[in-house]
């Protein structure tokens, strides 16, 4: 199931009716874009039962109909980070993708993305993102993303983030290392759609298949959250997703870990407390609960399966908040807009419960 590729440089978008509502996937310019892509199995077994790696995998974009704006490279290149499974038994071959947005912005600066290696209890300070937490105390400022224990990543400008952007770790300089063993720097794509090209070369076939994401846009004035969920290793999901993963450069980031940005945003509901005595009017305990709602824009269904598998996973997070979903049999609900079936989130969240116990 991939849920946001194609097949087609004719996208979605434009087969809708004239009365239908496109919908554009929201980015960031400063994202670290994950995506899974599931190989059709038929393709491995053809192929002698490999999976392509190395110059037989490249990535770049297009505009909304599949014409290149930007060539990122293969994945030898290590201009973006490509994971591999290969599942005989289950017969699930997928690549799991880390990408940048090599797209310049409209002052003409572009971002690659940069991690740091710290331990719990480490003070970690980076001044030009204005961020001053501990590590494993702290909750994860939003504009870093952790992917793996005790790796975080953050968005640089690849000029100034070794001259002027300096970091430190318990107050010793600390160097912020790219991600990628080299940059890619294209156009300023003027805050249009484009999408994530994919081309896959088979060797014993001797053809090669192309894939397109689904569009995306960098938006600007529009509300939009960062989701995070954790599989245990080694798990299938219900999207037919297998955690597990060879990268290509090595212990790069953990295989187990999903990252989407939607469009929606978090309100803050008032707190739960609740207090329990005994026969005696004795109070032996009292806890309480910081409560939130979750609400987006209608999206799509391929979005919503999409979703709805990252907020199925065993640990989850918006914007580096870790938050629980209790009592939610729906987590979507049906919003019938301009001719199409879409649905739209409204959602209960809650934190775990801080609770305090009373000694008589």
């Amino acid at each position: 199931m991939n849920n946001l590729w194609e097949n087609s440089n004719i996208q979605a978008n434009c087969l809708i009716c004239n009365n239908d509502s496109p919908f554009i996937m929201p980015l960031k310019r400063t994202d670290l874009v994950a995506l899974r892509f599931q190989i059709p199995y038929q393709n491995v077994i053809n192929n002698g039962g490999g999976v392509p790696i190395g110059a037989n995998v490249s990535l770049s974009l297009t505009d909304e109909i599949g014409n290149n704006i930007c060539t990122i490279g293969a994945a030898n290149s290590g201009k973006f980070i490509l994971g591999v499974t290969n599942d005989a038994t289950n017969y699930i071959a997928e690549y799991q993708i880390y990408a940048p947005i090599p797209l310049e912005d409209e002052i003409g600066v572009y971002y690659s993305h940069y991690y740091l290696d710290v331990a719990v209890g480490d003070i970690v300070f980076i001044p030009s993102l204005d961020v001053n937490f501990i590590y494993g105390v702290d909750q994860l400022p939003s504009s870093l993303i952790e992917v793996k224990a005790g790796r975080i990543v953050r968005a640089g400008d690849p000029i100034s983030i070794n001259v002027t952007d300096n970091a430190t770790i318990n107050g010793t300089p600390a160097t912020q290392v790219l991600l990628y063993s080299s940059t890619t720097n294209c156009d300023f794509e003027n805050f249009d759609c484009f999408r994530y090209r994919l081309r896959v070369s088979f060797t014993t076939l001797g053809s090669a298949e192309i894939y397109y994401t689904k569009p995306f846009r960098i938006e600007r004035c529009t509300e939009s959250i960062h989701l995070e969920a954790q599989y245990p290793s080694d798990t299938i999901d219900c999207n037919g997703y297998k955690h597990t993963s060879s990268f290509n450069i090595s212990n790069i980031v953990d295989s187990n870990r999903l990252f989407i940005r939607i469009p929606a945003d978090m309100e803050r509901e008032p707190n739960e407390i609740k207090k329990s005595y005994n026969s005696k009017c004795y109070n032996f305990k009292a806890e309480k609960i910081k409560r939130h709602r979750m609400k987006s824009d209608p999206m799509p269904e391929w979005m919503v399966d999409e979703v709805e598998n990252i907020l199925m996973a065993q640990t989850i997070s918006v914007e580096n908040l870790p938050v629980l979903i209790e009592d939610a049999s729906n987590i979507f609900q049906n919003s019938d807009i301009n001719g199409q079936n879409y649905q739209n989130i409204d959602l209960p969240l809650s934190q775990c419960k801080c609770e305090n116990v009373f000694v008589c």
